[in-house]
């Protein structure tokens, strides 16, 4: 089950990301455990995706999927037209996983993760 949480019920996570007026959290629920979280800004009219986590035990068993399907839902309710992320040209399962949702690949970042290329995906709702 996925639903919005705040912050300080993530105290089991080490979440190092700036605070934002804009963020929310979402997480994912297996047996009163949460497995995963999303951390998003919405801003205005477009969302932004800042983190998406799951354990490692969980890990490609629809933990990230049902994270990301709540947000496009989320989006759509709140008149968004776009989600947009950037992510480690290296990390391949998060990629295919982001175009699995239908995320598109805009453009490459140059050295954007220290020294490796970031991606910038975008999902138009």
């Amino acid at each position: 089950m996925v639903r919005e949480v705040e912050k300080d019920v993530l105290e089991n996570f080490d979440i190092n990301e700036s605070s934002s007026p804009f963020r929310k959290y979402i997480a994912y629920y297996m047996d009163n455990l949460i497995v995963g979280y999303l951390s998003f800004d919405v801003i205005y009219d477009r969302v932004e995706i800042v983190n998406l986590f799951c354990l490692e035990n969980y890990r490609r068993g629809g933990v990230g999927f049902g994270l990301l399907t709540y947000l496009v839902n989320y989006a759509k309710k709140n008149s968004c037209y776009n989600i947009t992320l950037e992510v480690n040209s290296l990390n391949i399962g998060a990629i295919n996983l982001y175009e699995k949702i239908g995320f598109v690949k805009k453009a490459v970042r140059k050295g954007y993760y220290k020294g490796t290329n970031g991606i910038l995906m975008e999902f138009r709702l």
